[in-house]
């Protein structure tokens, strides 16, 4: 007949099953008594001995190979490293060097232009003094260039009959004799104004005339063409355009020395 079963009532229940291992027997389990004890089972990896050494030497020598392989890579390595480290610092050496260099020369660049600057400036505040030291020099042959020009200008515009007209209106009117009148000229000239309708005109409103035995006219070589002399028994007017240009140099000339002379005038104060 059958055991009765027994239901267990309470007990709390998991959702996940647990499985129940059952502990295996031990290997070194003692053996039943009045038995002989079994020899322990070999490991199927276990090798004998001869060939456990000769494994272990040559794990020894690939120990030591990759050992050396590692030391030597690691020294490339470092080596490398070094000589990058050396490139570098060559190149940041060349490029200070590079940097002082330049600026050296902008130092360089910029003394020489603050000689020249101070060079300049000293030009500038001469300048002045110099320019009129220069224009006091040359004054004098400014002035004879300036007279030899307006000699001949004046010379060749003279030379022609309005010109002679108006050398002799000048004359009459500084003229204030009243004798018979000597009218010097160049032959040239006096061809030209002896028988010129409005200087014979103005020759009589000035109350000379050849009618009335108050006009003479005389070829003068002594005078240049475009001058004339005014001659009587009062005196001498001489009109000739040489002698009218020496006077007006002489008294450039006198003016020129006395300002000379004179004291420098002040500096002018400029505005604030």
């Amino acid at each position: 007949m059958s055991e009765p079963r027994r239901i267990l009532r309470g007990v709390p229940l998991h959702a996940d099953p647990r499985r129940l291992l059952r502990e295996p027997p031990s290997r070194t389990a003692a053996a039943p008594t009045g038995q002989p004890q079994a020899l322990p089972a070999m490991s199927p990896d276990a090798l004998p001995p001869a060939q456990q050494a000769e494994r272990d030497a040559a794990y020894a020598e690939g120990y030591r190979a990759g050992l050396e392989a590692g030391r030597a890579a690691a020294a490339l390595q470092a080596a490398a490293l070094a000589r990058e480290a050396t490139e570098g610092a060559q190149a940041h050496e060349a490029e200070r060097a590079a940097t002082q260099q330049a600026l050296a020369e902008v130092s360089r660049l910029e003394d020489r232009l603050a000689q020249e600057r101070d060079l300049l400036a000293g030009l500038i505040g001469r300048w002045p003094a110099e320019m009129e030291a220069m224009l006091a020099d040359a004054e004098d042959d400014l002035v004879e260039i300036a007279f030899e020009l307006a000699g001949k200008v004046l010379g060749e515009q003279a030379a022609t009959l309005e010109g002679l007209r108006a050398q002799l209106r000048i004359a009459l009117k500084a003229w204030h004799g009243r004798a018979a009148l000597g009218i010097h000229l160049h032959p040239h000239d006096l061809a030209l104004l002896q028988h010129d309708t409005a200087t014979l005109d103005m020759l009589r409103g000035a109350g000379f005339s050849g009618h009335r035995h108050t006009l003479r006219w005389v070829a003068d070589p002594a005078v240049q063409l475009g001058g004339l002399m005014l001659r009587s028994s009062e005196g001498l007017l001489d009109a000739r355009l040489e002698v009218q240009l020496d006077a007006l140099k002489a008294v450039l000339v006198a003016t020129r020395s006395a300002r000379k002379l004179a004291p420098p005038a002040p500096p002018r104060k400029e505005a604030a």
